[in-house]
């Protein structure tokens, strides 16, 4: 019984490892995707004449949200016809799935109003023996979360 009890909590578990990444409603394979996050910007403020408070409210988010998108860089990329360019805006929500041990997709994010910032490649360096790294930064408006 506990033991059963083990397993299930175990499985429970997201792997961060098995992803699946949909520039639109096109299939993206990246090895690291990174910045998935919410926050708001706040404000604080005493009342007058009461100084041992403070008051927090939420305010408009003076920062961009971020994320990056990295992958190794290969020629076929630039030849698919899918190559991305700063400014490039998503016709649909970029779609970021998170799958289970079965490969099936346990929970979805989506980046709304989503337009490609930077794309940057690594540095070529001929003393060391290392892939090249492409990487898109993406700004977006909002970050939706799913339970599938």
């Amino acid at each position: 019984m506990a033991g059963q009890e083990q397993n299930n909590r175990q499985s429970d578990i997201a792997r961060g490892y098995n992803f699946q990444v949909y520039f639109d409603d096109r299939k993206v394979s990246f090895a690291r995707v990174s910045g998935i996050e919410k926050s708001i910007s706040t404000e604080s403020f005493s009342e007058g004449g009461m100084n041992h408070r403070s008051y927090i409210i939420g305010k408009a988010n003076q920062t961009e949200n971020i994320m990056t998108f990295e992958r190794g860089y290969t020629i076929s990329n630039t030849k698919s016809g899918f190559e991305l360019e700063p400014g490039y805006r998503f016709e649909k929500d970029v779609c970021i799935y998170v799958m289970n041990e079965n490969a099936k997709a346990e929970k979805a994010y989506y980046l709304n109003g989503g337009v490609v910032r930077k794309v940057s490649i690594g540095d070529f360096d001929a003393s060391r023996s290392e892939l090249l790294i492409e990487k898109i930064e993406i700004i977006y408006e909002i970050l939706d979360e799913e339970n599938l």
